[in-house]
Parts: C-alpha cells; sequence; structure tokens
C-alpha cells in the first residue's frame, strides 16, 4: 500500500459516527424527483398533537427546502400527527414535543429557516447529505437542550453563528460546507459541555482560536479542508480528555506544540498537508496511549525523535512528504506494536536500521525518496522480504548483496528486496572504485587513491576465482587502510562511512560462500 493511498483512520469515520447514529454518505446524494406533495392537512398544527410553534417550524423548514421534493416529503403534512413523520421523533409518539429530526440525505435543497429554533426540546437535529444553502441561523444559538447538532455535506455560507456558544447542553457539533466566510468564532471555546468538534470549511480564514483550548471535555477535534493561516494553539495541550486530533489540509503554519505531549489520552494525531515547519517534539513518543501519528505533506525539519519508538501502542508512524533528515531510529525497530513505517521523500541518510528484523507486526515500510546507503543487514532483508517494502526511487547507495541467503529471502514475489535490485561483489566494487574517483584530486593525492582501488581490484579478481578467504584479507586491508586515512586526518569519518559499508558487504558476501 503506497503512502498516498494509507488508509489511516484517524478522524473521519470515528468522528462522523460519534456526530450521528446514522452513517453520513460521502457528499450530497441527488435523488430523482417526486411527484408533487399532496396539500397540507389544514388541521396538521392545531395543537392536538403536538405544540403548534414547533409543528409550524417543522412545515416552514419542509417549505423551505422545496419539500415537495424531498423522498419522503409526501408524508409530512399529510398525516395529522407531526411525530409521525419520517425523521422526526417525539418525546411520546401520539403527542409531544420534537426530541430528534433526522433527515439524512433526503434532496432538502434551500435555506434552512429561523423557525427551526422554535423546536425547544430537540436533542438531535441532523441534516447532512442535502443542499441546504444560505447562512446558518443565529436563532439556533436558542436550541437549548439540543446535544447532537449535525450540518454537513452542504451549500451553506456566511460565517459560523457566534451564538452557538449559548448551546449548554451540546455534545456534538458538526459542521462541513464549502463556502463559509470569516474566521473560527473564539465562542466557541465556551461550548461546557463540548466533546466532539468536526468543523470542514472551505472558505473560512484567520487562526484556530486559542480559546479551544478551554473545552475540558472535548474528545474529538477535527478541523479540515480550510484557509487557515497561523499556528495551532499551544493551549491544545490543555485538552487532557482529547483522544483524536485531525488537523489536516488546512494551511496552518507555524512548529508543532510542544505542549501536544501532555494529551495523555490522546490516540491519533494527524497534522497532514499543512505548512508546519520545525522539528517533530520528542514529547509526542512520551504519549501512552498514541496508536496513529500523520505528520506527512508538511515542512518539518530535524530528525525523527527516536522516542516515537518507544511508544508503547505505536501502530503507524506516517512522516512521508517532509525535510526530515540524520538516520532512522533504530527505536522503531524495537516497537511491538508498529505495523506501518511510512518515511518516504525526506532526507534521511545512513543505513537501514538492524533492529528492522524484529517489528513482529510489521505490514508496511515505505522508505524511498531518501538518500539511505549501505548494506540492508541479511535478518531486515528476511523480514521485509516477506511483506514487500518500498526503498526505490531514491536510496541509490542502499543495496542487497548477490548470495543465495539473500535470494532465498525474497519471498514477497518482486524477486527483490524492497524493489533493490541484487549486487554482485564486482558491481559494489565498481560503485566503490567510481565513488574514490571523486575524491581524487579535492581530498585524495593520485597514489592514495590508486593504493586503495588495487585492493579492490585484488578482492574482486580474488573472489572470482573461488579464493573468498583471499579476497576478504585484501578487502581488510582495504579497511585498514581506510581507518589509517581517518587516523591521518587525510579522510573524514563520514568520508570513510560510505567506503566502509561497501567493504562489509563484500566481506559479508564472501564469508557467506566459504
Amino acid at each position: 500500500m503506497s503512502p498516498r493511498l494509507f488508509a489511516f483512520a484517524l478522524a473521519s469515520a470515528t468522528l462522523l459516527a460519534a456526530c450521528s447514529d446514522t452513517s453520513p454518505p460521502t457528499g450530497p446524494v441527488a435523488h430523482a424527483p417526486t411527484k408533487a406533495a399532496p396539500a397540507i392537512n389544514p388541521g396538521v398544527c392545531d395543537g392536538t398533537q403536538m405544540v403548534v410553534i414547533e409543528c409550524q417550524a417543522l412545515l416552514a423548514l419542509h417549505n423551505s427546502t422545496n419539500g415537495a421534493q424531498w423522498t419522503i416529503g409526501v408524508q409530512w403534512g399529510v398525516d395529522p400527527n407531526p411525530c409521525h413523520w419520517e425523521g422526526v421523533t417525539c418525546t411520546n409518539p401520539d403527542f409531544g414535543s420534537v426530541k430528534t429530526l433526522d433527515l439524512i440525505s433526503e434532496n432538502l435543497v434551500g435555506p434552512l429557516p429561523p423557525e427551526i429554533a422554535n423546536l425547544d426540546d430537540a436533542t438531535t437535529i441532523a441534516l447532512i447529505g442535502n443542499s441546504l444553502s444560505g447562512p446558518i441561523p443565529s436563532a439556533i444559538g436558542g436550541l437549548a437542550k439540543i446535544k447532537n447538532l449535525t450540518l454537513g455535506y452542504d451549500h451553506l455560507s456566511g460565517a459560523i453563528p457566534a451564538e452557538l456558544a449559548n448551546l449548554p447542553t451540546l455534545t456534538h457539533l458538526f459542521i462541513q460546507a464549502n463556502s463559509f466566510g470569516g474566521a473560527i468564532p473564539s465562542s466557541l471555546g465556551s461550548i461546557p459541555n463540548l466533546e466532539v468538534l468536526y468543523l470542514e470549511l472551505g472558505d473560512v480564514t484567520g487562526t484556530i482560536p486559542a480559546a479551544i483550548g478551554n473545552l475540558s471535555k472535548l474528545k474529538f477535534l477535527h478541523i479540515r479542508e480550510s484557509g487557515l493561516d497561523g499556528g495551532i494553539p499551544s493551549s491544545l495541550g490543555n485538552l487532557t480528555s482529547l483522544e483524536e486530533i485531525n488537523i489536516s489540509d488546512t494551511g496552518a503554519s507555524g512548529s508543532i506544540p510542544a505542549t501536544l505531549g501532555n494529551l495523555t489520552n490522546l490516540k491519533r494525531l494527524r497534522l497532514s498537508g499543512n505548512n508546519l515547519t520545525g522539528a517533530i517534539p520528542a514529547a509526542l513518543g512520551n504519549l501512552p496511549n498514541l496508536e496513529q501519528l500523520a505528520l506527512e505533506q508538511n515542512q518539518l525539519s530535524g530528525v525523527i525523535p527516536a522516542s516515537l519508538g518507544t511508544a508503547p501502542k505505536i501502530d503507524a508512524i506516517v512522516l512521508y512528504d517532509n525535510a526530515l533528515t540524520g538516520t532512522i531510529p533504530a527505536s522503531l525497530g524495537t516497537s511491538a506494536t508498529l505495523r506501518h513505517i511510512i518515511l518516504s521523500d525526506n532526507m534521511l541518510t545512513g543505513p537501514l536500521p538492524a533492529t528492522f528484523s524484529q517489528l513482529p507486526g510489521i505490514v508496511e515500510v515505505v522508505i524511498d525518496g531518501n538518500q539511505l546507503s549501505g548494506q540492508i543487514p541479511l535478518a531486515v532483508a528476511q523480514r521485509l522480504g516477506a511483506i514487500g517494502c518500498d526503498a526505490r526511487p531514491g536510496n541509490a547507495e542502499l543495496f542487497v548483496p548477490d548470495t543465495p541467503a539473500y535470494r532465498a529471502a525474497a519471498t514477497y514475489g518482486s524477486g527483490l528486496i524492497c524493489w533493490i535490485p541484487f549486487s554482485s561483489a564486482e558491481d559494489i566494487g565498481d560503485d566503490t572504485v567510481e565513488d574514490i574517483g571523486e575524491l581524487v584530486p579535492a581530498v585524495l593525492n593520485g597514489g592514495q587513491a590508486n593504493s586503495l582501488q588495487t585492493k579492490i581490484d585484488n578482492a574482486v579478481e580474488k573472489a572470482a576465482k573461488g579464493q573468498y578467504g583471499a579476497a576478504i584479507n585484501q578487502m581488510q586491508a582495504f579497511l585498514g587502510q581506510l581507518n589509517d586515512m581517518v587516523a591521518a586526518g587525510t579522510l573524514t569519518p563520514a568520508q570513510a562511512a560510505p567506503f566502509i559499508e561497501q567493504a562489509q558487504a563484500m566481506i559479508a558476501m564472501w564469508t557467506a560462500l566459504l
């Protein structure tokens, strides 16, 4: 599975389920027009079956949103008891106030009428999957008993009403629309019992209000696909009840707050597709319940914190398409829970950790588009060869020796290890000679380079004749000369490292053939 297709179930499914008892669609659903509904029963709102003002609010919604063309429109206004209308649940099935209004994907087209605020006893209003338009009426802030307010996959416009802060019982707020303007109001941080905040708003601008950090009962925070700028508030670190954060594709900039390391209940953290910079806070690895970390498609730099590999429940680390440097921490390979490691398209260097031979539950390793080098250890090749992994394109100096043991490790079916072709001793020797040549005359003089090249050539020649012990001796002499050059200051350890790795790879191949 490529990182672009990785099913990283951070927020959407969980939050949508939390916001509605009925799973919502993935977008507006068009329905074939139905026949015009019969005329409204003139006695339907006479107060015998429902409080008049609530019945009139339902009819106002029906009239404002082209009720004659609803999928269920013919039932509304005909049955004299509004508590029997589909999508309406009352406090009493024969006479009472509206308790829930659930019209998901019923072809509602038009504005949301302000009369909807007269449903005083409603605890759930779910109108997603329709084509509502216009603003959310500010009067909706008068729904004193509402717990679940779900307005999504619509064409709503205007601004998020600040009056939503007046809803003392609200626990789930879901708003998704493409044409909202203005900013996310700071007043949302004053909703005392809010547990789920799901905002997917295409044209919203400004910053994420720091006041969101006052929502002490918040468990799920989802803000996506907006035009926000500015940073992620450090005040989010106050929300110790949080289990999931998804702030993705918003344009957020600045650094990742280290205060997120205070969220001891956090299971999923996704900050993907933003403009975040700076280092990944090491404190994230201290989160005892963290399962999924997705920070891909940002501008993060610095090293991958070793602490991420020690998070006790970590399942997925997704960091592709950043500017991360340094080596892959060996601690990632010691995790008993990691199944997905996706680090492609960074600037990582050095070898693939030998600890990757462990990873008991691993199903995906994607490391292409980096600058990794050296021989993949045999035990790592055996582990990754069984599941498949991606190390190419990129990582030109990462290689796999051509020996029977390595060939046997390629059990995934590609005939390759991590899409890297097998390299013979001659191939590796030629690469080493070429690399040494690049150090002349800037670092080595001709005599020094020729001495090193001669040892490699002699070793490969002896190996070609089956004289593997002699070939190993020549390569050990090559390593000895490199070490002397480092000790003398002729080469730096960094300059010598790739030659040492390649020499050790050839020695490993020949040792296996003795």
